[in-house]
């Protein structure tokens, strides 16, 4: 018999597991949730709320919680670049990205809210890179990563 957990189901227990692991105090997490874009057409309900419950469920659990909401590019790069500071040397570091993805040549791009057109050029030129975060957490070498996304393309 296959067994399947929903999206919450699957978030709850990898907290639970978590909450109960004897890692250290060092936890880092990135929550980037873009509900409302520029263009209207793109607007999600539910980034916004994932990132809401999230936040406040990782910080009971001891988590260092950076977040950006609606976040153009502009923010995305600053928020990365706040986390990779965080996570040097931390025992755990989590990213979450909740929001509109793409993916082409081999590398998923996790769009802004400021994205505009239906170019390749628009969005490499509004969206972080999941190489970009993968990247980050190679430079500050924390002893566990996790990378959750759950982008619409």
């Amino acid at each position: 018999m296959k067994t399947m957990l929903s999206r919450p189901g699957l978030v709850t227990l990898l907290l639970f597991v978590m909450a109960q692991a004897s890692w250290a105090a060092d936890r880092v997490a990135l929550l980037i949730g873009n509900s409302r874009y520029d263009n209207s057409a793109l607007s999600l309900k539910n980034p916004a709320n994932d990132v809401a419950a999230m936040s406040k469920k990782l910080g009971a659990l001891g988590f260092v919680v950076i977040t950006a909401q609606d976040a153009s590019s502009d923010d995305m790069d600053r928020a990365l670049n706040a986390f990779e500071s965080q996570l040097k040397g931390a025992d755990l570091g989590l990213f979450f990205y909740a929001g509109h993805g793409s993916q082409a040549g081999g590398e998923n791009f996790l769009l802004a809210t400021d994205f505009q057109g239906a170019t390749s050029e628009a969005v490499k030129k509004s969206s972080l890179t999941l190489g970009r975060v993968r990247e980050a957490f190679a430079r500050a070498k924390p002893n566990a990563g996790i990378v959750i996304l759950d982008a619409c393309r």
